[in-house]
């Protein structure tokens, strides 16, 4: 087969119902951050309840983050790795992603102002997660869009 060379991975990816659309396309190069999370099924866990918590914190956070201009959410379907959460960022420049991440820390303890909450919350999504993360960056090329 010519389409494909001895080292290659499939992969296919479901998005998630909840995503922060680019409304226009920039003239100028935007910066990706994508990062690449492993999730866990904590014993008790379920689907609705991580939904849930994930859509919550979408809406309260990286929804309202000024700075993320675009968001996008997947999750692995088939291929390698079926505990790939993939989150694509959309930001303006580089140091708009270390600026957004700042930002989400600030939501968060607008949306849950009570530390002790907040914890409590962020801690019980976090046990859907195994830990692990990387993290790649990428940039557009505008003249490379139609």
């Amino acid at each position: 087969m010519s389409y494909y060379s001895n080292m290659h991975s499939d992969e296919i990816h479901s998005t998630y119902p909840f995503a922060k659309v680019l409304t226009e396309r920039s003239a100028e190069p935007q910066v990706y951050y994508v990062r690449i999370s492993h999730m866990d099924f904590p014993e008790g866990g379920t689907q609705k309840e991580i939904g849930d918590m994930m859509t919550d914190y979408f809406d309260k956070v990286i929804n309202n983050n000024t700075t993320i201009l675009g968001y996008f959410p997947n999750r692995h379907a088939w291929g390698s790795d079926g505990r790939d959460f993939i989150e694509a960022f959309v930001v303006k420049s580089l140091g708009d992603v270390e600026k957004a991440l700042k930002e989400n820390i600030e939501l968060e303890k607008a949306a849950w102002p009570d530390e002790t909450v907040r914890k409590a919350h962020l801690d019980k999504m976090g046990k859907y997660f195994t830990g692990f993360h990387a993290d790649y960056i990428y940039s557009s090329v505008p003249e490379f869009t139609k």
